[in-house]
């Protein structure tokens, strides 16, 4: 009898579609880099590939470690503060969330051999996608379907304990009302770097990188549909309020490596070039839904309130992000720098894997809805004569991986930096980014939102 209350578990699980937990923006959330990896490299974003003689080449392209010439450590914090405008329907609400952590300890060590570089070998700890963000949402859903509706198509067993459809999955709540939500994400990808940069021949430099990262992703959303014109007034189902909480966390770990080239053209100009291969991850992931549905007071003006638990349970699965491929071009003329970079992914290629059906259907959908990103972007860096004080700017767009949303993203960032003296070198990047993207709610209904995240990192560099 144990086994088949089990399975009978089970199957009204399976039947209800409820084990599902990942959508589309689960797997493009590890693909879109937000890594600011030192103070000047945020400074000169995606044209950074073009330079890359700094710690940051660990990242940007591993064959810049040979422009070091002296060890290097660096250390770096940022700061950053967003704000969100939702879009539910016709409706737009704005909030907003900080967050601060530590983005990057690096250190690099040249290996001389007749005071020329042989190699330069180098490790880094940095923060890439910071996920802190939070969003509201609210909007009064006039004459589309409602979340309770939705459930009702798919004979979702927790609206009958809830009392919000019969026994044949028929409800009456199928519009008018007021849809709100509150979305909580927090974590980050953790990233140790281990890059070695080399000569291939006089003008060429090589390089290779390991990445491995690991980290944690967690997800709140709570979901409200309330019949604010009282249109649902028939006891004993005259609706107040109907709310789900969903909870998903995900652990995961993974890997890449990274291969680049650097061409010296004279001693004024550089071009690169770095293929990363995908990246695989592996995520064991927690999830839990809850529902309640409250009912106007009855005759002895005492509130209805029906709770359940919808589901939960834990999975495992494994997921391969596309190539990333990149290049970069930058010169050099009485102290200022010109850079420009270019960097293109597949989002197409995303795929899963070792995963129950309800994911795998997901790689038929990147194929559907994604298709390939270009994020590309120029930057100028001017060291003022006399003064130790150097100057950077830098603007890059990138376009969404959504077939369907055109310009996904800018940013513009200022830096300024500070040779205190001959080995020392203080950093400051003031960078503001603004995007576009969408979220699942329920059935074919998403929410679309503005993302606009402004960051403030400080770098210390010390050479010796």
């Amino acid at each position: 009898m144990r086994k088949l209350g089990i399975f009978v578990i089970c199957m009204f699980c399976i039947s209800n579609g409820l084990i599902k937990a990942q959508y589309i923006e689960d797997a493009t959330r590890y693909m879109n880099s937000n890594a600011v990896v030192t103070a000047r490299s945020g400074a000169l974003g995606v044209a950074n590939y073009g330079i890359s003689d700094d710690a940051s080449a660990m990242y940007y392209n591993p064959a810049g470690l040979m422009f070091i010439a002296k060890s290097e450590v660096n250390l770096g914090m940022a700061f950053t503060n967003t704000s969100v405008d939702a879009r539910l329907f016709d409706s737009i609400n704005n909030f907003s969330s900080n967050s601060q952590y530590l983005s990057n300890f690096s250190i690099v060590s040249p290996m001389h051999f007749k005071n020329k570089n042989l190699f330069v070998v180098g490790a880094s700890y940095f923060m890439e996608n910071d996920f802190d963000i939070s969003t509201k949402f609210s909007a009064f859903n006039k004459n589309n379907i409602t979340m309770i509706q939705e459930g009702t198509n798919y004979k979702d067993q927790y609206l009958r304990n809830l009392n919000l459809a019969d026994v044949n999955f028929v409800t009456k709540y199928k519009d008018s009302l007021q849809q709100t939500g509150y979305v909580r994400e927090t974590g980050g990808i953790n990233n140790l770097v281990g890059a070695i940069g080399f000569t291939l021949s006089e003008d060429i430099l090589g390089g290779i990188s390991v990445t491995g990262k690991w980290g944690k992703y967690n997800y709140l959303r709570i979901y409200n549909e309330t019949d604010v014109l009282n249109k649902y007034n028939t006891y004993p189902n005259d609706l107040e309020s109907f709310k789900e909480t969903q909870n998903i966390t995900q652990e995961f770990g993974g890997f890449n490596l990274g291969f680049g080239v650097i061409a010296k053209i004279n001693e004024y100009m550089r071009v690169s070039a770095k293929i990363q291969t995908p990246t695989w991850y592996e995520f064991t992931e927690n999830f839990k839904r809850d529902a309640e549905a409250v009912f106007d007071a009855n005759q002895n003006n005492v509130k209805d309130k029906d709770t359940t638990s919808i589901s939960g349970g834990q999975s495992t699965y494994s997921l391969k992000t596309p190539f990333v491929y990149s290049a970069g071009l930058s010169g050099h003329f009485l102290g200022l720098t010109l850079a420009a970079g270019i960097e293109y992914q597949d989002a197409a290629q995303l795929e899963y894997s070792k995963a129950d059906s309800h994911v795998l259907e997901l790689n038929q959908q990147f194929q559907e809805q994604l298709r390939g990103l270009v994020k590309w972007g120029v930057a100028g860096e001017y060291a003022i004569p006399l003064t130790g004080l150097i100057v950077r700017a830098s603007y890059e767009k990138r376009t969404s991986p959504f077939k369907e949303i055109l310009d996904r993203i800018y940013t513009v960032s200022a830096g300024l930096g500070w040779v205190v003296d001959k080995n020392i070198r203080i950093d400051a990047n003031y960078r503001i980014s603004q995007f576009s993207d969408k979220y699942f709610l329920y059935g074919n209904v998403n929410y679309y939102y503005t993302y606009s995240p402004s960051t403030v990192s400080l770098g210390l560099t010390y050479r010796y």
